[in-house]
């Protein structure tokens, strides 16, 4: 846990660097190989965890400042997850995709 609390803030510039390459003006490779490192991040349990507990958590500073700011939770981790929902809305919202087809497949295949 020392190490992680050492990496972190290298660990936040490179997530948000690879979060940026999502965006619909990247590349379809620069996207894809942000998805790639943006997979191995989500798989990995301990990884997350280190995100949600240690991901630049709001002070008592902060806290004291904008008492929101206790709710807000750690804000990288919740760059994550925000970046990751903005994506599956640009794929499967966006670009012409039958949001309905999607769905229907999605229930054959879970029962």
């Amino acid at each position: 846990s020392g190490l992680a609390a050492l990496l972190m803030p290298e660990m936040q510039v490179f997530l948000h660097l690879m979060l940026d390459l999502t965006s619909d003006q990247r590349s379809p490779w620069q996207r894809a190989t942000s998805l790639e490192f943006l997979k191995s991040i989500c798989e990995d349990p301990k990884a997350l965890a280190v995100l949600y507990e240690k991901g630049a958590s709001p002070t008592s500073r902060d806290i004291a400042a904008s008492p929101s700011a206790a709710v807000e939770g750690p804000r990288t981790f919740l760059d994550l997850v925000n970046a990751l929902s903005k994506l599956i809305h640009q794929v499967c919202f966006s670009s012409g995709m039958d949001s309905a087809a999607l769905l229907n497949s999605a229930a054959a295949a879970g029962g």
